[in-house]
């Protein structure tokens, strides 16, 4: 069951938000306009904010449903987490081209009680973005902070992969 559990937590990162949001709003694949990306500051730029806070909640809400239901069947909370998140980059129902996962993981951390990682992403991306005033870099330079706590406390290991899940693609993203 719980490997049941940890294939569904892919799936539910799978589900390919801005790519249905965009279709259903406006008749536009993300994947063809602005960065391409299918992730929430992409939709800003081509949908608007309204899109894209819906889409920023629905990502979001993908990590935290999946850690969920890992909770509520005894499955690994934090593998289900890095699950979701590359269900979101690599998504089976788009040809394995997503988003770069970061709403995704927020929800998963939230809900897995990780709450001094998130104040730790979001103090670095506060703190990043001004001197940056680049997104991407500023998450980069967030995600990097959250993986330096997990190194320096533990370490730990799945918090550490689920950094380096979410790193990986905003610094390819970063240097196109």
């Amino acid at each position: 069951m719980k490997l049941v559990i940890l294939l569904v937590a892919y799936l539910i990162g799978s589900i390919p938000w801005a790519y249905l949001v965009g279709k259903w709003l406006q008749g536009v694949d993300l994947r063809c306009y602005g960065s391409g990306n299918l992730g929430t500051m992409n939709a800003r730029k081509v949908l608007g904010w309204p899109a894209a806070i819906l889409i920023f909640v629905l990502d979001t809400g993908k990590g935290a449903l999946a850690v969920y239901l890992a909770s509520l069947f005894g499955a690994n909370i934090m593998l289900a987490a890095c699950l979701a998140v590359s269900g979101h980059i690599f998504p089976v129902w788009l040809g394995f081209r997503g988003g770069k996962g970061l709403a995704s993981g927020l929800g998963a951390l939230a809900v897995a009680g990780q709450f001094v990682p998130l104040l730790i992403f979001a103090l670095g991306w506060v703190a990043a973005y001004p001197l940056t005033r680049k997104s991407d870099l500023a998450n980069i330079i967030a995600v990097a902070a959250v993986g330096v706590y997990a190194l320096l406390t533990g370490p730990q290991w799945w918090l550490l992969t689920l950094a380096l899940i979410i790193i990986i693609p905003h610094v390819r993203a970063y240097n196109k």
